[in-house]
This record gives structure tokens, C-alpha cells and sequence, in this order.
């Protein structure tokens, strides 16, 4: 181990089961076997969980979980006392387990794997969603260091602890300023860390983007961090240089399809007067807008935090076709009591009500791609593109019925 003397470390999410500790002994690229530990708690099972007691005295990495503030989060909302009673009690658990450990042999990680917002919900962009507390405790640990740090640090951070190599593919650093070891022991890690930074840029340079340049050379302690910080920058370029290339070819079917959207359209706006063909348009317009206005109030957003619950994925769904078909009747009660109830003008303000959706989903579509392949596109736009792609289908299907909404406007209309 680079840290020899510690035998445990302890990682803490944030579980409301029984206590439960699980060894297993795993081998890690050849070296010595890891003796690692799960357990799962519920409050009060620190002074009750010989298991874990168990664990922490045999397994050299203990995760132990606990999810009673998340079910808080998700059933009351971050801004609830409910939510702050789950936090405090968990807090409580956590130090009775802190103050069971010796710190001159054992490290107490506790982080999270996410917030929630207030109302409730994660998966988003949110702050409070994607912000967390990191706290390392231990002889290993510097004391009083601050700083910011990414969840794709945490496991190559707890190699480093255990003494292990880096995970192959992790994309994070060890987070050397939050430990305390001798200067030879830090200099290995960051030469470690730039090797590995290496290794991953060299592989996925060359399945990326292989025409990026890479750097040459192998890693030293002395410019460790200069070596690193040059193939993070190759696989940021390599992924730009990707984008780049996938965003012309996307851009160019996406001109295609709305050219002969545009084409059809005019076809369509010619049948009727130019004025009447901007009132279609107006309308279209008009019901984007509308609709734009209303999701909050029917609790629709694009974020998956509005998703507090998977078993929310097919209503949410349905509200925004409910939500794009209503507000296409709106539209043409409005239009037919202001310029009559006729067909022909309900089709063509159904045609652009839909196709403002339909252009937006190209632009999208263009410019950030939206299916997951060699990387995860955008997830804010690319939720815009799956709610206006549901809207158009739902407008798309009902659209033969928009006579009818003519006809049974006009019986009303004076």
C-alpha cells in the first residue's frame, strides 16, 4: 500500500435497511486481494450491527449506505422539515460510527451521490442536485483543506488510499492536496495519476478522433502535472473535433428535412389569402408561446428532477401531450371566432403550431445531437427534443379531427 498502516477505509452514502455487511475478497489487477465490505444501515443499527463491527475489523474497504434522506427528498422535498430531520439523523448515526473508529488506522469518506430539489426530485442540472458534501477524515487525510472536487475523483482519491492501481477508465484525479504523506509518496501518485491520463487519452483519442494530436513522451514526477494537464486536453480535443465532424453531417440532413417542410408549407399557405396565411402562422406562434407558458403549472420542465419517480415517466409523458393538444383547441376556438370556423384554416394553423415544435427539434437535432452513442448529448435540450417530438405526434394523430373542433366551435359562435 502507498499508505501502509491503514487497513480500512469506510465510504458512506447517504439506507434505511436492516443492518447487513457482506465480505467479499476481490483481486485487483494482479495484486494482493482486497478484502471489501457492504453494509446497508438503518437508524440506530450502528450500536446493534456486529456485522459491520465484523467488516470494519476484516475488510480492508467498507461501503455503508443509507438512503433515508433520499426517500425523504423524494417524499417530501429538500425544502421540507422532514427532509432536514433525515439529514440530522443520519448525521448523528455517521458520528457514533466516527467516534467507534481509530483514526490511526481507518479513513471516513462521507459524500452522496446527489441532492434533491426543493419540491423534491434529482437527475437535473440543478445546484443543489449536483452539489454534494465530500468530507475525509483519517490519519491520511491533511486536516482543515478546502477545495472542490468532482464525484469521478472519489475513486481514484480511495486507489490511492488503498494503495491500488487507478481504475483504467476513470476520468477524475486523486485528490493529492487532501492527503497527508510524504512528498516522494505525492509525487508518485501524480505521476501515477498523468500515466493513467495517458493511458485513457491514447485509447480514446485513437477511437474518437485518432487525426488529434497526442502527446508525446512518458510521465515524470517533475512535470507530472503539465503531462496530465496536456492529454486532458487532447481528449478535449478529440471530442470537439468529433462533434465537429458528427454536427456537419447532422446539420446537413437536418437543413434537408425542414427544406422540404418549408416547400410543403408554402404549397399549403398558397391555398388561402397571404393574410389569412399569416393569421395560420400568428396562431402557430401564438400556441408555442401558450404552451411554453403553461408546463410549470401542469408540473412539466425539462429536467428529469420533474421526474420524482420513475413510475412518473408515463404520466409526465401523457401531461405534455394533453398539454400540446390542449392548447391546439385553444388555438382554433380563437382563430375560428375571430376569422370563422373553416377547415382549411384549422389545418393550416394545426400545420404550424406543429411545425414550430418540428423546427426547434432540428435545430436541436443539429446542433446537439440527441441519442446516446459515443458520448451523452446535452440532457436539457435533449429533453426540449422528446417533449416536442411527443407533442408533435400528438398533434400529428389528432390532427383529422380539427374539423370537428370547427364544427362544434361554430354551433357556439353568434
Amino acid at each position: 500500500m502507498l499508505f501502509s498502516g491503514y487497513r480500512h477505509i469506510l465510504i458512506f452514502g447517504l439506507a434505511n435497511l436492516v443492518a447487513v455487511a457482506i465480505l467479499a475478497r476481490l483481486t485487483v489487477d494482479g495484486f494482493a486481494s482486497l478484502w471489501c465490505g457492504y453494509a446497508a444501515l438503518s437508524a440506530g443499527a450502528i450500536d446493534r450491527a456486529a456485522p459491520l463491527a465484523e467488516a470494519v475489523g476484516r475488510a480492508d474497504l467498507v461501503f455503508a449506505e443509507y438512503d433515508t434522506p433520499d426517500q425523504a427528498g423524494h417524499d417530501w422535498g429538500a425544502a421540507s422539515p422532514q427532509y432536514r430531520k433525515a439529514a440530522l439523523l443520519i448525521d448523528e448515526e455517521v458520528q457514533r460510527l466516527a467516534a467507534a473508529l481509530d483514526p490511526t488506522r481507518s479513513v471516513l469518506i462521507v459524500t452522496s451521490d446527489h441532492g434533491h430539489t426543493p419540491s423534491g426530485g434529482h437527475g437535473g442540472p440543478e445546484a443543489g442536485v449536483l452539489s454534494v458534501p465530500l468530507v475525509l477524515r483519517g490519519e491520511g487525510v491533511r486536516r482543515g483543506v478546502r477545495g472542490r472536487a468532482e464525484q469521478v475523483d472519489v475513486a481514484p482519491t480511495v486507489a490511492a488510499l488503498l494503495g491500488v492501481p487507478i481504475p483504467a477508465s476513470s476520468q477524475g484525479r486523486t485528490l493529492v492536496e487532501a492527503l497527508e504523506a510524504p512528498e516522494p509518496i505525492l509525487s508518485d501518485l501524480r505521476r501515477s495519476l498523468c500515466q493513467e491520463r495517458t493511458n485513457f487519452a491514447t485509447r480514446y483519442v485513437a477511437l474518437v478522433s485518432p487525426a488529434t494530436t497526442l502527446p508525446a513522451g512518458e510521465c515524470s514526477a517533475r512535470s507530472a502535472d503539465a503531462d496530465r494537464a496536456a492529454s486532458d486536453a487532447a481528449v478535449r480535443a478529440a471530442r470537439q473535433a468529433r462533434w465537429r465532424l458528427e454536427r456537419r453531417g447532422r446539420t446537413a440532413w437536418a437543413l434537408l428535412f425542414l427544406l422540404a417542410l418549408l416547400l410543403i408549407g408554402w404549397a399549403a399557405h398558397r391555398s388561402v389569402a397571404p393574410s389569412e396565411a399569416l393569421v395560420a402562422l400568428a396562431a402557430g406562434g401564438l400556441g408555442l408561446a401558450l404552451y411554453q407558458a403553461l408546463m410549470p403549472a401542469v408540473g412539466l420542465a425539462y429536467t428529469f428532477s420533474a421526474l420524482n419517480d420513475d413510475d412518473q415517466l408515463g404520466a409526465f409523458f401523457a401531461t405534455d401531450m394533453a398539454l400540446g393538444l390542449g392548447v391546439l383547441v385553444v388555438l382554433l376556438l380563437l382563430v375560428g371566432f375571430r376569422y370563422g370556423f373553416r377547415p382549411d384554416l384549422a389545418w393550416l394553423a394545426t400545420w404550424d403550431f406543429a411545425v414550430l415544435f418540428v423546427l426547434r427539434a432540428s435545430l436541436i437535432y443539429a446542433c446537439f445531437g440527441v441519442f446516446v452513442r459515443w458520448e451523452m448529448p446535452d440532457p436539457v435540450w435533449g429533453f426540449v427534443f422528446y417533449l416536442d417530438a411527443i407533442v408533435v405526434l400528438a398533434v400529428g394523430l389528432s390532427s383529422p379531427f380539427a374539423p370537428l373542433v370547427c364544427r362544434l366551435g361554430g354551433r357556439f359562435k353568434p
